[in-house]
Formats: structure tokens, sequence, C-alpha cells
């Protein structure tokens, strides 16, 4: 979690609080933990090929690996990108609440 924490804060050439990344860089932490526990299954699966075959088959999966990495990535990213403007929406309107506008009474002359 910490890592793609890191990620989401680091990268992104704008300013990013905490908060803001938390529910991304959790959700890819879990998908990425369950991701390399499904991984070795398929090998598993995929063991009765003969040695060239295998070491096709380990490329290949490699690489789909490598691109579901890469959707987890963007999934977090776009989690992270929705989130964000409700909960800063969210703040803003608490503040609304607390501060009245000094305008918001409205004045009649006689």
């Amino acid at each position: 979690t910490a890592l793609f924490g890191m990620l989401f804060r680091v990268v992104p050439n704008a300013g990013q609080r905490v908060d803001d990344i938390v529910p991304g860089a959790v959700t890819i932490a879990v998908l990425f933990v369950l991701m390399t526990q499904v991984f070795p299954l398929y090998l598993r699966l995929v063991q009765g090929f003969n040695r060239i075959g295998s070491a096709f088959a380990f490329l290949s999966l490699l690489l789909i690996w490598f691109y579901l990495l890469a959707h987890l990535l963007l999934f977090g990213a776009y989690i992270n990108a929705t989130y964000q403007p409700y909960r800063r929406g969210r703040v803003a309107q608490r503040g609304r609440r607390r501060r009245p506008a000094k305008d918001s009474v409205l004045r009649t002359e006689d």
C-alpha cells in the first residue's frame, strides 16, 4: 500500500494530499496481492509443455501480468481521480455551512 501510495503521490504533477490517494492505493494493493496469488496457480496449470513451449508460455504470461498490472495502476488512479472532487466538494460544503456569506441577508431599502 505504501509503495502504490508513494507512486500516486509523487508521479502526478499536482498537489495530492494523503487523504486523496488512500482509496486508490488500498484498492490497488488488495488487487495486486490477489493477482500475485492467482498467477502461480495459472503457471501450475500450464506446466505440461515442453521446454521451448514453456519458455514462450512464460514470456507471454509475464507480458500479460505486466499488462494487468498497468491496468491496476490505471484503475487506482481512476478511483483517486473520482474520489478527490467528491471529497473536496464535501469539505467545501462543510466550510460553507460554518461561515455564512456576508451578503446572505436580503436588504430592503425604504
